[in-house]
């Protein structure tokens, strides 16, 4: 009968030591989703000021020239100009 009486008074052991491994990975799952969460964020390199009047397309365009779109036609004839 000592055998089954230690069995009982592990098995409270085992719960406590499970429900604390699975607070600890519950925690280390929020820390990490944090993290990653915090790099995916565009780092804004400054703030543009639009007309609230402007269509959509011109906001676009405002917004494509912000991230270096650069239209190909305006540095074709760019590039023609600086070299006659």
């Amino acid at each position: 009968m000592k055998g089954v009486n230690s069995f009982n008074a592990a098995v409270p052991l085992g719960i406590a030591v499970g429900g604390i491994t699975v607070f600890v990975v519950i925690i280390v799952g929020v820390i990490v989703m944090r993290r990653r969460a915090r790099q995916r964020r565009p780092r804004s390199l400054g703030s543009l000021d639009l007309d609230p009047a402007a269509s959509p397309e011109e906001r676009h365009v405002a917004s494509m020239q912000m991230n270096g779109y650069e239209n190909p036609t305006y540095k074709y004839f760019e590039m023609n100009t600086n070299n006659a």
